[in-house]
């Protein structure tokens, strides 16, 4: 089952690719190692790079595979833990309910928008452009987050929200 805002065509494709009764193993193993920092979407921007290229070069097989893998992994150790601590902590106590409803709707559309829109961007920049595309959008994200998003850790949800509103 799919997680809301993952890179749904990655983990579709690998599972595909990936029969027997080890299914689900990068989702496994990439969850024993989980809330790093953020430092780890860089590394998935890297691997979208990768992967474009493999696509431009038209690459086929077990090479493509491992780097389709590795590319549910890094999710898996980074952007996919993050959004949901995020969610969880961002939010004032007296509207926290509230607000976090509001954000898994938002999460769970953003999904459905990726998912719908990647065959048509597949048809317009190729399966290599459309990764590519991801990677920017990820080195982007790895700025604003590293620029905008406080450090949280040791801090409590009081500390964090005096330190959001300031």
């Amino acid at each position: 089952m799919l997680e809301p805002g993952e890179d749904c065509r990655l983990r579709e494709a690998a599972r595909r690719l990936e029969p027997g009764p080890w299914r689900g193993t990068p989702d496994l193993v990439c969850g024993i190692r989980l809330l790093p920092t953020h430092d780890r979407a860089g590394g998935l921007a890297g691997i979208y790079a990768i992967l474009g290229t493999g696509y431009f070069m038209q690459s086929q097989g077990v090479d493509l595979l491992i780097v389709v893998v590795a590319a549910i992994g890094c999710y898996g150790m980074s952007l996919a833990p993050i959004t949901w601590v995020i969610i969880s902590e961002i939010f004032p106590n007296r509207i926290r309910g509230a607000a976090m409803s509001l954000a898994v709707l938002s999460l769970w559309i953003a999904c459905t928008v990726l998912t719908l829109t990647f065959p048509y961007l597949k048809n317009g920049l190729g399966a290599h452009g459309v990764f590519w595309l991801y990677g920017i959008i990820c080195v982007i994200g790895f700025v604003v987050i590293g620029i905008k998003l406080p450090e949280t850790k040791g801090k409590t949800l009081e500390q964090i929200e005096r330190q959001l509103m300031d």
